[in-house]
């Protein structure tokens, strides 16, 4: 395959660790008998009421179980972790609630934020291509930086599998 180019503001040893991380992933897919479908596939649907989603799915596979295909989404995540803290993902004390984002006032966690990514690209995989998804993932990494915002440190999260939120197809 193609070797991806190391970002000018990723540190050597950041670099090699994040894609040691993805050979291990490739390697459980796998192991797991998926095969690694696409990356970066674009998604998109345009709904009756006229609204138009798209999104980017980072990971599909295919595993076939008893004679059918089974497709699963990951999806890759970064975080800093909590100022506070350190802590990332589902550690993080936003993981369940927020107050400092969401859309019309809302208090939503990190967890609600990227099921409902996730759940909408499902939705439209499905939508695209008439075939369900059976499992949708994170990916999670924890960045670390220096003073000048450079990339000196990744480590991975085990990953987290959401539930779809059937609430996405009301748009």
């Amino acid at each position: 395959g193609i070797t991806p180019a190391k970002p000018d503001h990723f540190s050597d040893e950041a670099f090699a660790s994040l894609m040691a991380s993805l050979e291990t992933i490739k390697d459980k897919l796998i192991e797991n008998e998926e095969e690694f479908l696409t990356n970066n596939i674009v998604l998109y649907h345009k709904f009756p009421n006229g609204v138009k989603i798209a999104g980017e799915a980072d990971i599909v596979s295919i595993k076939i179980v008893d004679g059918k295909p089974q497709y699963n989404i990951y999806d890759l995540k970064t975080s800093a972790g909590d100022k506070d803290t350190g802590n990332a993902f589902n550690q993080s004390r936003y993981w369940e609630t927020n107050p400092n984002t969401g859309a019309r006032n809302t208090v939503v966690g990190t967890r609600e934020q990227y099921t409902n990514q996730v759940s909408l690209y499902k939705l439209l995989f499905e939508r695209m291509f008439n075939t369900p998804v059976t499992n949708l993932a994170l990916l999670p990494y924890k960045l670390t930086y220096d003073a000048e915002n450079n990339v000196t440190g990744v480590e991975k999260y085990p990953g987290i599998t959401l539930t779809y939120n059937p609430n996405v197809e009301k748009l």
